[in-house]
């Protein structure tokens, strides 16, 4: 920037102009702290390394606050809430102060305002315009040495809004300032010590004379401790296969008529009733024909029963999840690294009204994404930034209001890419 290039060192130290420079703000980039979550609340001392705060504050991993952050630590103030830390001495001359920041995506850009001082002067007011990760460099000038309080304060319009997200802090030395200079630390002296070193007389004592003892030589104990190996099996999602059913019909073979062979003479006029056959077990009829004189005999044709099959009826393929069964639905996936787009189609089998329940989607136990019954009918598509490449779990985890009744999420055309 203006002739100096300029490289970040994850918030410890600065190159400018291929020169390794110190920055002077301990643990600049928050990554040093003590939230194992994806976000926690603090107030005082001990969350997070050589930074203090005197109200109610939040740290958590970017990607939940803002879609242009990835997985590293931000601070998140809300109005009137400060966060401080003491920088050791600095001597008399010129420095830059970095701070990257942006605003949170759920809030108005007003909530969003943060305010930087020094000693207790107020250095700048800044004000986010967009939601993108910005970077503000502000001069600064120190007249006389001293031991300066860096503070951040959250600016914004409403209370408890958390707008502000502060990625990065850096004080750096820099002798071509080229904005507007701040003075700080103006009629401070650095403290002078005295120390005096002492004088310490010792006696001439002589050294008694002790014999020499000759110890055998003892081999220590060699123990050979073997590491324990522990085998995991791997845990392999459920598979569902829905088959179609396959409806075998039974082969029915018509009767067979046995022929009749007559006299010749002049038939009878015989009236024989039509048998019925059932199926699929059909005795041919037996007909006895006396001695009698030629005469007309008629046979009818048989009547076959056909038995009836119902066709089967099959369910649609799709994820259903029970809301208040406190049981979720995993499965592992290989990614490359980068964002990964997850969507689906949304459906609650309920006919009442709710409003409380919801379904959370997690990746390695985090949530990512939130979906609420009045996303019925939806197709749900999102995406989840800077996701690491190697295996990471997917989740469905249901959660079901205790003042709402007990129904069924309907997940289909599940799609992770």
């Amino acid at each position: 920037m203006f002739g100096q290039q300029l490289t970040v060192d994850n918030g410890s130290n600065l190159q400018v102009n291929g020169l390794l420079t110190q920055n002077l703000v301990s643990n600049g980039d928050f990554s040093k702290c003590n939230c194992t979550a994806p976000r926690c609340a603090f107030n005082g001392n001990g969350m997070v390394e050589n930074w203090s705060s005197d109200s109610q504050f939040e740290i958590g991993q970017g990607y939940l606050y803002n879609d242009f952050l990835g997985y590293e630590r931000v601070l998140a103030p809300s109005k009137g809430s400060c966060v401080k830390q003491q920088i050791n001495y600095l001597n008399p001359g010129y420095y830059k102060l970095v701070v990257e920041y942006s605003a949170r995506k759920d809030q108005q850009l007003s909530n969003c305002n943060f305010a930087v001082s020094m000693n207790g002067n107020l250095i700048k007011t800044i004000s986010p315009v967009d939601y993108q990760v910005r970077s503000e460099t502000i001069d600064i000038e120190v007249s006389n040495g001293c031991l300066p309080d860096l503070r951040i304060c959250g600016a914004g319009v409403n209370d408890y809004s958390y707008g502000a997200l502060i990625r990065s802090v850096k004080l750096l030395p820099n002798s071509n300032p080229i904005f507007q200079v701040k003075p700080v630390c103006i009629d401070i002296q650095p403290p002078t010590i005295n120390v005096q070193t002492p004088t310490i007389y010792v006696p001439n004592i002589q050294a008694p004379n002790i014999p020499t003892v000759n110890f055998p030589s003892i081999q220590a104990p060699t123990f050979n401790i073997q590491s324990p190996t522990l085998n995991i099996p791997p845990i392999q999602a459920p598979t569902i296969n829905v088959q179609t059913p396959t409806i075998y019909a039974p082969t029915i073979q018509p009767p067979n008529i046995p022929t009749i062979n007559f006299p010749n003479v002049q038939p009878p006029v015989v009236n024989i009733p039509s048998p019925t056959l059932n199926v699929p077990t059909i005795q041919p009829p037996v007909v006895n024909i006396p001695d009698i004189q030629t005469g007309i005999i008629n046979i009818p044709g048989p009547v076959f029963n056909y038995p009836t099959f119902n066709q089967p009826v099959s369910s649609p393929p799709g994820i259903y999840i029970d809301s208040h069964s406190n049981q979720c639905y995993q499965k592992q996936f290989q990614f490359q690294g980068g964002d990964v787009e997850i969507s689906f189609d949304f459906k609650v089998l309920s006919t009442l009204q709710l409003s409380q329940s919801a379904l959370y989607v997690t990746i390695d136990n985090q949530q990512v994404y939130k979906v609420t019954p009045s996303d019925d009918g939806k197709t749900i598509k999102f995406i989840v930034p800077k996701v690491p490449a190697g295996q990471h779990v997917i989740g469905l985890v249901p959660y079901g209001c205790i003042n709402e009744p007990v129904f069924t999420f309907f997940l289909s055309n599940f799609l992770v890419q």
